[in-house]
């Protein structure tokens, strides 16, 4: 029996989101269902509503139950995709990176005009690549 997807709710309008996200749910469309929340949307979790102000602001994910916001949302997403590692780096490190992550999140624009984006569509697909093989058998260590 597969696990549910993760509801993720993601800003498909900035180009560095739209890659991270697109190319995570291209290598496995099982795991992630992705929700564009850029054009207005008004979401009903368990205990509450949260508005397109507030999904802009962090990234959501919805799993079962269960709402990550955030690093935590990141941390989900990787470990659902594959990146066991990357998922728990993510989670050791969530108090600095949700610092780091308040204030670069309202500046992901800047991000993108440098092209950042590009460079995380290859290093994902690169990373995505290499984990197809290993568990193909295809990679030695």
């Amino acid at each position: 029996m597969s696990e549910a997807p993760l509801v993720v709710y993601y800003d498909a309008s900035c180009p560095v989101c739209r890659a991270e996200m697109e190319t995570l749910a291209a290598a496995r469309p099982d795991a992630l269902q992705l929700i564009d929340i850029s054009g207005g949307i008004s979401v009903r979790f368990s205990d509450r509503e949260s508005t397109t102000p507030e999904l802009m602001a962090s990234l959501h994910v919805l799993d079962g139950k269960i709402l990550h916001i955030g690093v935590p949302a990141f941390s989900a997403v990787y470990r659902r995709v594959g990146f066991d590692a990357l998922a728990n780096t993510l989670g050791r490190f969530e108090r600095p990176l949700t610092w780091a992550y308040r204030l670069i999140a309202p500046r992901r624009w800047l991000l993108s005009a440098v092209g950042i984006h590009h460079v995380l569509e290859w290093w994902l697909s690169r990373k995505l690549k290499r984990m197809k093989q290993c568990s193909t058998g295809g990679c030695a260590r």
